[in-house]
């Protein structure tokens, strides 16, 4: 038996993130392993404002994590590509090394601001909201700025080229074709 002190006040409840951008800042980074044995980093992202249609909207300071998972030595080629240019572009965002051999200090992350795209996506039956990729607050705006009503509601990119997705939150991105062909919605940085 266990006696504890709860405060005398409704617990408080968690709503799904609704899809769309956000500001987020890196409040916390926790090294762990995947199922698989592969490095991962959880980070934990304050959301600071929303962002529509080019304008930033503040928020109430929900938070919301991200797995970072590096890959393996025995992973495939394309999905080891795949999973060590989302990494990069992320430290690029952040202002970290992201060329060549580096160091990867995550203890410098705290702070840090960055721009999240939100989406919903089904894990066990339940809707859950997730990081889909990560960009600029720049970038954000931008995208934001030539979207008006339904564009704002999350979109995955058409998969035409799959990357096995088992440790990461991330979602696949496929051949993309002619850049100049492609959705704001399918730039995945």
């Amino acid at each position: 038996m266990y006696n504890y002190n709860f405060p005398e006040k409704e617990p408080a409840t968690y709503d799904l993130i609704e899809p769309g951008y956000y500001v987020v800042q890196i409040e916390n980074v926790e090294e762990r392993e995947t199922q698989r044995g592969a490095r991962m980093l959880t980070c934990t992202y304050r959301i600071l404002g929303k962002i529509e249609h080019g304008q930033f909207l503040k928020h109430p300071g929900n938070l919301i994590f991200h797995n970072i998972v590096f890959p393996l030595d025995y992973d495939e080629p394309d999905k080891a590509a795949f999973m060590l240019d989302r990494i990069s572009n992320f430290l690029k965002i952040i202002g970290e090394p992201y060329k060549g051999k580096i160091t990867i200090n995550q203890a410098n992350w705290p702070g840090k601001e960055l721009a999240i795209k939100v989406k919903h996506q089904e894990w066990n039956g339940d809707t859950q909201h997730a990081v889909h990729y990560v960009l600029t607050k720049e970038k954000a705006l931008e995208i934001t700025s030539q979207q008006t009503g339904r564009d704002t509601e999350s979109r995955a990119p058409t998969n035409t080229n799959p990357v096995p997705d088992s440790d990461t939150s991330s979602t696949q991105i496929g051949d993309r074709g002619n850049e100049d062909d492609i959705n704001n919605e399918d730039i995945p940085f």
